[in-house]
């Protein structure tokens, strides 16, 4: 966990409050502390949406939980660390780094403000459903990239202290679903939020759930000033709890050459491991220069990358290689990757994926089956 305490050298009162922030930090273990000058870096402070000081960031996982501004009392923003240091259950929970949002029945899309950036910290940036002049429902599917056992589900809000209005842009009714395998769904489970005093993260307690796939319905039913019904939100975290059976390792991609005398497809086809069958589509694909497409959402699949022009870069965690005409890359299921074209005018590749989770298949519009 961090604390940022944000001050201006041409405002006395937080200045001068430096010190207390360093007292109040002597007095809590295990937690790490900055202190930003405005005046240096207004870009960090408008970045977490605060419009005074002396102002204090609370992140956990680089993730706000709560912040605080204007005339701050210690003991709050002490009891606030604890709070949430305790709250992860010691170390037998974790939050999940990476997930990707399959789908949402609407979005309100422009550069700060899509489905993705729901696992991107900021308080300015998130998800927002498209406005309704009738009350009804938005729904987002998120992958988890693999099975976890599900605790918690924690949602973070715009900051309504700045502006009330956006406490009517958070929902009070959350309706759950989740799945192992994307076919077979367990029951709904309704959850309500009722504290809506802080803007801070509002955690939901699914019980330990063992699940990959969450679809999360939000029932909009709060009339905003404008007149309008809809959702908004900065962040969506996800916490699992540990269990050594069933650990967070990742998978590592494999690589190969093709044989010249050999056509692309039957190589790979016949000697690297794939077999046409149910739910296998193969596609072909052009990369323009800087050009990337990430295959996350296809995470319990074989993934074979052939490329036809040109040279790829694969990259994943920690590592990258390129690859080139004559050569494959296999992305086996639990990795984490995208593909790059990054030196060339334009680049082309075959791609062919196994078991692609039916429920998904909406992605598959501009693919060919073979």
């Amino acid at each position: 966990m961090k604390l940022i305490y944000f001050y201006s050298t041409w405002d006395e009162n937080s200045s001068s409050k430096k010190c207390d922030f360093i007292n109040m930090i002597s007095t809590i273990d295990d937690i790490e502390y900055e202190i930003c000058n405005i005046d240096n870096n207004k870009e960090k402070w408008l970045q977490y949406g605060l419009k005074t000081v002396p102002g204090i960031v609370l992140l956990k996982n680089n993730a706000v939980v709560c912040f605080f501004a204007g005339a701050i009392n210690w003991d709050i923003v002490k009891k606030s660390v604890f709070d949430n240091k305790n709250s992860l259950l010691d170390n037998k929970i974790y939050e999940i780094e990476n997930y990707n949002v399959l789908w949402s029945s609407s979005c309100h899309r422009y550069d700060r403000w899509n489905e993705q950036l729901l696992n991107v910290d900021g308080m300015d940036t998130g998800w927002s459903s498209v406005s309704n002049k009738k009350s009804g429902e938005a729904t987002l599917v998120v992958d988890l990239y693999k099975k976890h056992i599900i605790k918690y589900i924690g949602f973070v809000p715009r900051k309504w202290e700045f502006n009330i209005d956006l406490k009517d842009s958070f929902p009070d009714n959350i309706v759950i679903q989740t799945s192992e395998d994307g076919d077979v769904w367990d029951e709904k489970k309704e959850y309500l939020i009722t504290d809506k005093n802080e803007a801070n993260e509002k955690r939901i307690d699914l019980k330990s759930i063992l699940c990959r796939y969450i679809k999360i319905t939000f029932r909009v039913s709060n009339l905003r000033l404008e007149k309008k019904y809809f959702v908004q939100l900065t962040n969506i975290n996800f916490y699992a709890e540990y269990n050594e059976k069933n650990n967070n390792s990742l998978d590592e991609p494999s690589f190969g050459t093709i044989d010249d005398n050999k056509d692309y497809l039957d190589d790979i086809v016949n000697k690297r491991g794939i077999s046409y069958g149910k739910n296998v589509t193969t596609s072909f694909w052009f990369l323009n220069q800087n050009q990337e497409m990430s295959n996350k959402c296809f995470y319990e699949s074989q993934i074979v990358i052939i490329p036809t022009r040109g040279e790829l870069t694969l990259v994943w965690p920690n590592n990258k290689r390129n690859i080139s005409v004559g050569n494959w890359v296999k992305i086996p299921k639990k990795c984490v990757c995208k593909i790059v074209n990054e030196t060339n005018d334009k680049s082309s590749f075959i791609e062919i994926i196994e078991n692609v989770p039916s429920f998904c298949a909406w992605g598959l519009r501009k693919w060919k089956k073979k």
